[in-house]
This record gives structure tokens, C-alpha cells and sequence, in this order.
């Protein structure tokens, strides 16, 4: 037996990848695609699963120094904001974050250096690959398909690189082996 209840407005809150899942199953979205997989259209929005924004990121693990990290120490997370790096304009769209703790699956320590962009250009989508709610959404992110956006996330790295190969004070060695 289907329900139906009046409403002025309804919010629909499952998420940025599962919103436009239901919307799009529910018959809402671009015509077109909808046709395409058997599903009745019920109100042709063109925009539904289009413009998918996620911000890509890249880790450089390392082997800390011996003793620099207590064994069994807690997972621990800074992050920090960049205001911009050599080479970029500042736009405060990156940042670094440092995990420290267990490597995992083990008890030995470890370091993660991670870089990301809250900024890129590039964006996704999310589609159907059918009507049955059983199937998988087609989710593609769209990482690094618009022009420039690449290239600052690999300036980004370097310098996250550089940041992770600084000399520790005191110590003749680096905490990670340099670039081959």
C-alpha cells in the first residue's frame, strides 16, 4: 500500500553520493539518462548527479626516527590550512595533515603526510547504471579533468615532499630517503 502525504517543501538529507541515487530512482534527473535505463521520468532536472565536487589528496608515508613516536602511541591528526605554496597565488585551498601512530595492522609506529586541494575545478557525477535498487551507482569524481588542476595538485606534493625530508633538528638523518 503507497502512502502519499501533502508537503510544502521536502528535504531530501541521504548524503552527496546517495541523494542523487534516490532522486535519479525516483524518476528525477535528466530525461535522457532516465529513458535510457527504463525509468519514467517524473520531473526532467538535468542537474541531478552532475557537478560532483571532491577533494583529492595524496599520502607520503614514512618510517619515523626510533623513539620519535612511542610504541603504542595513539593515532593522532594535525591538520593545517595552506595559505598557498612556492610557485601558486595564495588561495588558501590546500592542506597538509600529519597522522601519527600505528602502522596498520601492526603496533609499529608510523608518519603520513597527507596534501589536498579543497579547491579543484574538475568536477563528477553520479549516474544509474539501471532501475533496480540492488545496482551500484556509477560514481565517477571526475578527479584531475580540468585543465591546471593536476599540475597543482603535483606542486603540492613536491612541496609536501619538502616538508617531509626536512632534516630533524639535532639528527644528521632525514625522515624519509630523498626523491629518486
Amino acid at each position: 500500500m503507497v502512502s502519499r502525504r501533502r508537503a510544502g517543501e521536502v528535504i531530501l538529507a541521504a548524503g552527496a553520493p546517495l541523494s542523487p541515487v534516490l532522486l535519479l530512482r525516483s524518476g528525477i534527473g535528466p530525461i535522457e539518462d532516465l529513458r535510457a535505463i527504463g525509468i519514467t521520468s517524473q520531473q526532467d532536472l538535468p542537474g541531478v548527479g552532475r557537478n560532483l565536487y571532491d577533494q583529492p589528496g595524496a599520502v607520503i608515508p614514512a618510517i619515523p626516527q626510533p623513539g620519535s613516536v612511542p610504541s603504542g602511541a595513539p593515532m593522532t591528526e594535525v591538520i593545517g590550512r595552506l595559505d598557498s605554496f612556492p610557485g601558486h597565488v595564495p588561495d588558501q585551498a590546500f592542506y597538509l595533515t600529519l597522522f601519527t601512530g600505528p602502522a596498520p595492522g601492526g603496533t609499529d609506529p608510523m608518519i603520513a603526510l597527507m596534501v589536498g586541494d579543497f579547491a579543484p575545478v574538475s568536477r563528477g557525477t553520479i549516474s544509474l547504471a539501471g532501475p533496480a535498487t540492488g545496482q551500484r551507482p556509477i560514481i565517477d569524481l571526475g578527479f584531475y579533468t580540468a585543465a591546471g588542476d593536476l599540475t597543482r595538485m603535483r606542486d603540492a606534493y613536491r612541496y609536501a615532499w619538502t616538508v617531509a625530508t626536512i632534516p630533524l633538528a639535532g639528527s644528521p638523518h632525514r625522515r624519509v630517503p630523498d626523491a629518486q
